[in-house]
């Protein structure tokens, strides 16, 4: 968890610690999240019925979800700051009883910068998130000394493969 809190720290809070400032957030641009595939206004999707003293709602996910599946797409966009800057974009396919299937990029421009804000910062800073920044630029593509992505996949069969490679085992899983 305390990774978590360090990456909020980080990007999201107005007010932070000074060693941690060059790597908050001065600016976000294209940021935009859609919804794709879903009915919202189909005929039948939600019956209200009594049932003794109350009302049972019950939701009809096929009249909902005709294709079967709903379309996420986050639209390129990146945040930046003094020290880093980190772009992405995706697309993924969501539905019951079917694993997610979808593809995305990010790209961290600024990984050595942010490694040594991270090194400024408190013990349990350095101790907790330090060690993790490193193992994830392993599996990324070095797109220049300091710029690192991550082509994600999620297959119909389940899949997890981080630029062509399948996750898990690279994680020993």
């Amino acid at each position: 968890m305390r990774r978590c809190a360090v990456v909020a720290l980080l990007v999201c809070l107005p007010a932070v610690p000074t060693w941690a400032e060059p790597a908050t957030r001065a600016g976000a641009d294209g940021i935009a999240a859609a919804l794709g595939r879903l009915l919202p206004a189909a005929p039948g999707t939600l019956a209200v019925t009594p049932s003794g003293d109350r009302y049972v709602a019950t939701l009809d996910l096929g009249a909902l979800l005709p294709e079967k599946k709903i379309t996420l797409t986050l639209r390129f966009g990146s945040v930046g700051a003094a020290a880093c800057k980190l772009d992405f974009e995706g697309r993924m396919d969501i539905g019951p009883g079917q694993a997610p299937v979808g593809r995305a990029r990010i790209a961290l421009d600024g990984i050595e910068a942010v490694l040594a804000v991270l090194n400024a910062g408190p013990e349990e800073v350095k101790g907790d998130a330090v060690p993790g920044l490193p193992m994830m630029r392993g599996p990324g593509r070095a797109e220049s000394p300091d710029k690192v992505s991550w082509e994600t996949e999620m297959t119909p069969k389940g899949k997890l493969l981080m630029n062509g490679n399948d996750l898990p085992p690279m994680m020993g899983r």
